[in-house]
């Protein structure tokens, strides 16, 4: 081994990933092709992406492509790196390649299965997970990935299950102690996670250390702050203090510390800030402008006018976790979650630019598809609950002609506000970083929704979460009118439903109704100027 390379080994034995990557690029610019470097590359490549760094990892996924062409070790990497960045179809494309290139590659089948998991394929994904187990029943993380898809299809008692079985293959696995410590939590047995999470050895995972300190800050917010802070106060990397930051933030507001959240939120926004571009937006929504004028009657749609499904669009926190938990009591109606299929059919189509060539059959095969794994049973009507849907209610008219819209809104400052202290770890939302970033996006937001309540036939029901909170009944059953079904009293109590919810409003959704969100945002007044500003502006200026 040369000398350069020996001091990329000590670096990486080191886990300085820095130091590291000074001495990977000088072997690198050397021409070196040592027969130990593909694999120090990797090893450098794969702690970037896992310390959540993975634009500092991109050159040496590069170089590992160029130096081990066809290598699964490489394209397994490139898929990690375009996983780390939010490319996932990109990632689902590296990870077959791994696949392809070396079947028994465990690591690669259990990528894939999680990457089409998390763009919400449940049945690409459910083969592979079963697959991994059935070849090797001896790895915890095949466990850990199916556990994983069972808690996603909401079947809980077998995500528990695959969970302890991976736990009893590793009893030090704090991912199998914190996937069963977070299904306690969604079902609202917070002693019950903390139990679990008690023999974890957290100090050694800061991700489980972070699950404990915000279950205990449920029940004693000072006792959660004072331990997210001795993390903080420890080397992390920046997902981790981003992370923390959001949890601190939330239990300093609890505590009534108002420029001690903020300043938590500020810190946790700075370390994780990404690319967020507001002409873009801009452009884009002039486009489906253009695209869905008044006349639509050129457009194609589907035949089937299908009247199950429902939209529930918004902003990010603008209530529609609530909404869907409510509705989610009615007996007729099948809770869907945030799904991600529309979007997914939008890029499949090159939409928009391709809403004057898709053929009604299309339209009608991708409908079927899209109800497919929408497993409605025998509900009446079925909600989808993707907030940013509201981007693609052109398609959906199109595409799902007999659906429904439930549009939620919420004060722009509290929704705002609401977001920026939220931990979105979706790079859709990167618009959530900085205040003024939201300002712009939530104009943007609110263009789209004027022009399809203007220009679509669909029919809309737009819902204020300040009335939803304040005088549920009534406008329930105006909603329930709208969706034609009969009025059913569960729905004012959707602290009752027993169904797990995955989204950042997971705790508030099993709460009684309360009122004390609205105008949140006073509290932390002196901080907001800069959002106040765009939005009085009317104007996205970019």
């Amino acid at each position: 081994m040369s000398d350069p390379l020996r001091s990329l080994a000590t670096a990486l034995g080191a886990g300085n990933l820095s130091q590291a990557g000074t001495h990977a690029r000088r072997v690198l610019a050397a021409g070196g092709r040592d027969v130990e470097l593909p694999e120090l590359l990797g090893a450098l490549a794969a702690g970037l992406i896992g310390a959540g760094q993975p634009g500092q990892a991109r050159e040496f996924v590069d170089a590992l492509l160029q130096i081990t062409p066809g290598s699964a070790t490489a394209a397994n990497l490139a898929g990690a790196l375009a996983e780390g960045e939010g490319r996932g179809d990109e990632a689902i494309r590296w990870y077959r390649e791994a696949h392809a290139a070396n079947p028994g590659y465990r690591g690669a089948l259990k990528n894939l299965a999680r990457a089409l998991r998390l763009q919400g394929d449940y049945a690409g994904a459910g083969p592979l997970a079963r697959q991994l187990v059935a070849e090797a029943p001896e790895y915890a993380g095949a466990w850990l990935e199916l556990g994983a898809l069972e808690q996603a299809l909401g079947r809980l008692a077998e995500a528990s299950g695959c969970f302890e079985k991976a736990l009893a293959l590793e009893p030090d696995s704090t991912a199998a102690r914190t996937g069963l410590a977070e299904i306690l939590d969604w079902q609202g047995d917070t002693a019950g996670a903390l139990r679990v999470l008690a023999d974890a050895p957290a100090a050694a995972d800061p991700e489980a250390h972070l699950l404990q300190a915000r279950l205990i800050g449920r029940q004693d917010p000072a006792a959660g702050r004072t331990r997210v802070e001795s993390l903080l106060a420890e080397p992390v990397t920046p997902w981790v203090g981003s992370r923390a930051g959001f949890v601190l933030g939330g239990l300093c507001e609890r505590l009534g510390d108002y420029p001690a959240a903020f300043a938590a939120w500020q810190q946790a926004n700075d370390l994780r800030r990404r690319s967020f571009d507001a002409n873009a937006h801009w452009e884009f929504a002039a486009r489906l402008e253009a695209a869905y004028a008044a006349d639509d009657s050129k457009l194609p749609r589907n035949p089937d006018a299908d009247p199950r499904p429902v939209f529930i669009v918004g902003m990010p926190r603008s209530g529609t976790s609530l909404l869907e938990q409510m509705l989610a009591a009615h007996p007729r109606i099948h809770a869907g979650g945030e799904r991600p299929d529309i979007g997914r059919i939008a890029g499949i189509l090159d939409w928009p630019g391709s809403e004057l060539e898709i053929s009604p059959q299309q339209l009608q095969s991708l409908a079927a598809q899209y109800l497919a794994r929408l497993p409605c049973g025998d509900a009446l009507r079925c909600t989808d609950k993707m907030p940013m849907n509201f981007q693609y209610l052109g398609l959906v008219a199109q595409l799902l002609p007999g659906a429904r819209i439930i549009h939620c809104r919420r004060d722009p400052m509290d929704t705002g506000l609401s977001c920026f202290a939220t931990d979105f770890a979706d790079p859709a939302l990167a618009f959530s970083d900085d205040l003024e970033q939201i300002g712009q996006f939530y104009l943007y937001y609110t263009r789209l929704m004027k022009h399809w309540l203007e220009v679509l036939d669909l029919p809309s029901f737009e819902l204020d979460y300040e009335e939803l909170v304040a005088e549920p009944e009534p406008l329930l059953r105006r909603l329930l009118e709208f969706l034609g079904l009969e009025w059913a009293p569960d729905c004012l109590h959707p602290e009752r439903v027993e169904r797990a919810v995955h989204t950042a409003s997971h705790v508030q959704v099993r709460q009684p109704v309360y009122r004390h969100a609205v105008g949140r945002h006073r509290n932390f007044a002196t901080y907001l100027g800069a959002l106040r500003e765009i939005l009085e502006s009317r104007r996205g200026d970019a």
